[in-house]
């Protein structure tokens, strides 16, 4: 999947609040739901971005609880797991993603996990437009109390699995959702991840991305780096979700989730949308970056008239392949820098440079550099980062930036 324009700005606008979404499992209380919110007009919102908790009741018998996001982009969408295995009453609660016009259903779900039920990589299809979650009771003839709503707004952009990836030897490098299919009986799709000691990841699967009514019967499977069986799920049943929560990882290092068909069909019609959840949302793969101004003055000052250089650097920092297009990019103000020289560049403009490089290898670096001048005084952040297609991620930070004068000092101090 190519990095487009529209893409590519998307990213970059997150890429500053994007770099620090490590892969821990931290999720934000909000209150509890307020009620009245049993339609979509009075629905309760839910923040744009991010992961959030949210506690309810479902009570009297026959209540219901309506949540309403706002609406970002077609590749935006959202995760909502609907945990019950606390109620006192009824522990059959039944989650339903709406569309705009609060009917319409995207997505329904009831009982696709051991202790509740999950909204899985739902894509919000029209944009800008708001979308609902509705929490119930599967017969609307019993309370839930109380239930819990963890809600997770996501990127999704699913990259299509590549054979063969049978077993763990062979996994695709994972994206934070991949789309593949279970091409025949006793077919399996492995996917590999970079996991972190300490921190906890959950692997869910959309068993109906089409919402056309698919009855293939998935498991899931989550394998440590040296093959020892961690987790698996296989509750949702024929068409449903899948599940495996908040796995906690001993050790860094590969780890691997495969996907299956228990029964049902297999062929063509068996697709499916699986992926990561790790920190505030989607999983990221390790690539740090970093920037180096490589021409300073011996007391670092920047004046007018001086030329600036700097090395941009990305780096994969896991032993496995990372595929699609990476990129780099950096932005400086036109206002007081004015580009000189950025070679090998993809595309370099006053106030935006970008370079572009197809896959890193494991452990590999891409840098690239470029120099500007010093035109006028002014004082700011210069911009920079990276663009990793295949996850869908932009990494961002700056550099404070200072020019007068005289003898001016350009600190590199990282947001």
């Amino acid at each position: 999947m190519p990095v487009n324009r529209r893409s590519r700005l998307m990213l970059q606008a997150l890429a500053g609040a994007l770099l620090f979404l490590m892969p821990t499992f931290l999720v934000a209380a909000l209150a509890g739901e307020v009620e009245p919110n049993n339609t979509p007009a009075t629905a309760n919102p839910l923040p744009q971005h991010g992961a959030r908790q949210i506690d309810g009741a479902i009570e009297p018998a026959g209540d219901v609880d309506y949540f309403r996001l706002d609406g970002l982009s077609i590749s935006f969408g959202f995760v909502a797991i609907l945990d019950t295995s606390e109620s006192t009453a009824s522990q059959q609660g039944v989650l339903t993603a709406y569309a705009a016009d609060g009917t319409t259903v995207l997505q329904s779900d009831a009982g696709s996990w051991v202790d509740g039920s999950v909204i899985a990589w739902q894509s919000q299809v029209n944009g800008a437009e708001p979308y609902y979650v509705r929490v119930g009771e599967v017969d609307d003839d019993q309370p839930i109390t109380p239930y819990r709503l963890r809600y997770y707004s996501v990127i999704i952009m699913p990259q299509p699995e590549v054979e063969p990836n049978d077993a763990p030897a062979a996994a695709n490098t994972s994206s934070a959702t991949n789309a593949g299919t279970i091409g025949a009986a006793g077919d399996t799709d492995c996917y590999a991840f970079w996991g972190t000691a300490g921190n906890s990841y959950s692997v869910i699967l959309n068993a109906d991305p089409e919402n056309d009514g698919g009855d293939t019967d998935f498991a899931l499977a989550l394998y440590a780096p040296d093959g020892t069986l961690l987790r698996q799920a296989d509750t949702g049943g024929a068409g449903h979700n899948e599940l495996i929560d908040s796995v906690g990882l001993a050790a860094t290092g590969p780890y691997t989730y495969c996907v299956s068909a228990s029964g049902g069909t297999a062929g063509p019609s068996a697709s499916y949308v699986s992926g990561l959840l790790g920190g505030s949302g989607n999983y990221y793969p390790p690539a740090p970056i970093s920037a180096v101004w490589t021409n300073p003055r011996a007391d670092r000052p920047a004046r007018v008239s001086d030329l600036l250089s700097f090395t941009l650097a990305v780096t994969n920092a896991t032993s496995l392949p990372m595929p699609g297009t990476v990129g780099l990019y950096a932005r400086p103000n036109p206002d007081c820098m004015s580009l000189v020289s950025a070679p090998a560049a993809t595309s370099a403009s006053s106030s935006e440079v970008t370079w572009d490089t197809t896959g890193l290898a494991p452990y590999e670096a891409f840098s690239a550099s470029f120099t500007v001048r010093a035109i006028s005084t002014c004082s700011g952040w210069l911009r920079y980062g990276a663009i990793l297609n295949y996850s869908g991620v932009g990494l961002g930070t700056a550099l404070h930036y200072t020019i007068d004068a005289g003898a001016t000092y350009l600190p590199l101090v990282r947001r």
